[in-house]
């Protein structure tokens, strides 16, 4: 081998060793800035770690019930709020708890309750758990329902003004209603159950600017579960549309509308319950950003 020919040799290989180098760097380069890119996602408008929002909500009611004792006296169809003067409004407290663990992963929690109770004579007579209530007599009824709500979704796009996302949750209404006589304390009959039914999430929000933002929410499933000896066989749908305005870093208010219908049967071994629950109205939160 001559001299000329080893000192390609060497050229060749020490700009092999520089294009591999060189290679080398600009991966690391390009790892470095796309992880300072997906790092940035927390600087988004819609990017925040952890929300947590209490307000007021005002639904408009209705509440539909038939409450029967299997293998016996069938319920009668009762409107809580035309036949039992339990009233139709009502403000109650809002929470809400949104936590994105990462940039495409977040969970919710929402709460909240409706108590109310109401006293008046019926106009007709009525069947509820295999008691009868004749005409004209004078009753106290109440129903208390606490709803809670848990909520996981995966955002296919997420970037500095939208995120579009999907997911699963479960929504369970706890209610507690009853009815009874204002004289005789015999005269009486209440239930409590629990409708736990699962649903399949979808989720638009739009960052018109670092300040103001729109969100749409809406939930649906038609699901037949049995757990233990209840059987819950019922649609659940939900929705809710909101603006939000960040005033500051660390606290926002959001104005909105949010929509709740339950239609379906729950029962055990011993009673039978058809149900038609819609709750709708406007919904106010300030929100806190940490």
């Amino acid at each position: 081998m001559n001299r000329q020919t080893s000192v390609l040799i060497n050229v060749e290989r020490g700009v092999s060793n520089i294009s591999t180098k060189l290679g080398v760097t600009v991966i690391l380069f390009m790892w470095v800035l796309t992880a300072q890119a997906e790092d940035n996602w927390r600087d988004f408008p819609l990017g925040d770690r952890l929300k947590l929002s209490l307000g007021v909500y005002v639904p408009e009611l209705d509440t539909v019930a038939t409450v029967s004792v299997v293998d016996g006296l069938p319920g009668t169809e009762i409107d809580f709020e035309s036949d039992l003067a339990l009233d139709e409004d009502e403000s109650t407290f809002y929470s809400s708890l949104e936590w994105r663990l990462f940039k495409r992963h977040k969970l919710t929690f929402n709460y909240y309750s409706v108590d109310r109770e109401a006293t008046t004579r019926l106009a007709d007579g009525i069947v509820f758990d295999g008691t009868i209530f004749p005409p004209n007599l004078e009753v106290e009824s109440f129903i208390n329902v606490d709803v809670y709500e848990l909520a996981y979704s995966y955002s296919f796009i997420f970037n500095e003004r939208v995120n579009l996302a999907a997911g699963f949750g479960i929504s369970a209404q706890d209610y507690d209603t009853g009815i009874g006589s204002t004289n005789f304390a015999a005269l009486s009959e209440d239930q409590d159950f629990v409708a736990p039914l699962p649903t399949l999430n979808a989720e638009f929000q739009y960052a018109f600017s670092d300040k103001w933002s729109l969100s749409l929410k809406g939930g649906w499933l038609d699901a037949d579960i049995e757990i233990d000896d209840n059987e819950v066989d019922a649609t659940i749908l939900t929705g809710t549309a909101g603006i939000r305005w960040k005033a500051l870093s660390h606290l926002g208010i959001t104005a909105g509308y949010t929509y709740f219908n339950i239609d379906g049967d729950l029962s055990d071994d011993t009673t039978a319950a058809n149900v038609e629950i819609e709750y709708k109205g406007p919904l106010v939160t300030v929100d806190m950003f940490f």
